[in-house]
């Protein structure tokens, strides 16, 4: 019999994976009981929405290319105080995001 999540914690675990300070896939099972399928489940889905949910690498330069493209598209109408808030809570820089795009329009 599988067990059912709300979406708000499923949500809130998934943010764990995301900087500043991400968790790894390994960590969160210890602390949610949650099976790592279930969890790269998750995690498959928020990314398959767009949402830039990263690997189990930290840094953000290690991201791949999906991760970075889809922080430029979900960034690209944000003036710059919602550029700023976004890059402060997951721990980007602006710079980052502005080397990210050039990179996906000279198809890097």
């Amino acid at each position: 019999m599988s067990k059912r999540y709300s979406d708000k914690f499923k949500e809130s675990v998934i943010k764990k994976m995301m900087p500043p300070n991400p968790k790894s896939i390994r960590q969160l099972c210890g602390e949610t009981g949650v099976s790592d399928v279930t969890l790269y489940k998750w995690r498959k889905s928020y990314r398959d929405k767009g949402v830039a949910v990263p690997g189990d690498k930290s840094k953000p330069e290690n991201w791949s290319a999906g991760d970075k493209l889809a922080v430029v598209i979900e960034t690209a109408s944000f003036n710059e105080v919602e550029l700023s808030e976004y890059c402060r809570s997951r721990g980007l820089y602006r710079e980052q995001i502005s080397r990210w795009k050039i990179e996906a329009l000279s198809g890097y």
